[in-house]
């Protein structure tokens, strides 16, 4: 589709969330923060493509035994398809608009 408008997303950060492939109605479990590595420009019809970056550890710890449960369940070694659920939170979107036609 025709986009008139050339813009950019100058900043972006994300929650990664851990989801229960298994069951829908299963726990999330909040892993980590995601942000982009640089500004991004969106120019007048074109698609455009970024990389946002993040650093995931887990660690054994009381708090996360449920989560690494679930990974070593879902990409462990005894593991059908080596693949995980996850939920991508967008927040903070800074945006700007220009060059309006």
């Amino acid at each position: 589709s025709t986009w008139p408008i050339k813009g950019s997303v100058d900043k972006l950060s994300i929650d990664i969330w851990s989801l229960d492939k298994q069951d829908e109605r299963g726990s999330a479990f909040f892993m980590g923060n995601a942000s982009l590595l640089e500004p991004v420009v969106l120019e007048t019809d074109s698609e455009t493509t970024f990389d946002i970056s993040t650093d995931v550890r887990v660690t054994a710890s009381p708090d996360s035994v449920l989560l690494v449960a679930r990974l070593a369940r879902d990409c462990g070694p005894l593991a059908a398809r080596e693949e995980t659920k996850l939920r991508f939170q967008v927040k903070d979107p800074l945006v700007r608009v220009l060059n309006i036609p």
